[in-house]
């Protein structure tokens, strides 16, 4: 199963209309669509903004002892040729942006824009928690580890949040009144 981050909007109505009747599903529809087409490509560009190659010396850690054995790994799979660099450089490969596939999920009066990622490592974790965090509200953040933080690597959180809201302000103005709630797995 993919890590995912996810909003749904729903029609909210003053009148006593219990469902949506076919013009009103056709427009909350039309303002989805609008919504996604807007959002999503913005979301791929986000996380396609690397920023610059990271300070020398690297921290992985604040912890002296942690950060030693973070470093001898490092340079351990760099000799062995697991990790590849240049001028010791790490080579992006850019597959983390490339990891990130946003879609639309319609059903009546839902409409839920759906952001995953297929990145993952042997045990099914998100590979890239180290870089750039987890979807996770409640502990995402702390998966970032200080030399990629002062890279100025961003959190997936924040960037996935901030498109999600995008896309449920573009249904308020396009539809009308929405709930809109943001749930992270």
């Amino acid at each position: 199963m993919p890590i995912r981050a996810r909003v749904e909007t729903r029609g909210k109505f003053t009148s006593p209309i219990k469902r949506l009747d076919s013009e009103l599903t056709q427009r909350f529809t039309k303002s989805a669509n609008l919504a996604f087409k807007t959002v999503a490509p913005l979301f791929l560009t986000d996380v396609a903004n690397y920023p610059p190659p990271s300070k020398h010396p690297f921290q992985w850690s604040s912890d002296p002892s942690a950060n030693r054995r973070a470093q001898q790994w490092w340079f351990a799979k760099v000799s062995s040729g697991q990790i590849a660099t240049s001028g010791n450089r790490y080579i992006r490969s850019k597959q983390l942006a490339k990891s990130f596939k946003p879609d639309l999920v319609l059903d009546g009066g839902n409409a839920a824009m759906v952001i995953k990622s297929n990145a993952r490592d042997s045990k099914g974790r998100f590979r890239y928690r180290w870089v750039v965090g987890t979807f996770a509200k409640r502990d995402g953040k702390r998966w970032q580890i200080i030399g990629h933080k002062r890279t100025g690597w961003f959190y997936i959180q924040d960037v996935t949040n901030k498109w999600l809201l995008q896309f449920g302000e573009i249904m308020t103005r396009e539809f009308g009144q929405v709930d809109v709630n943001i749930r992270n797995r």
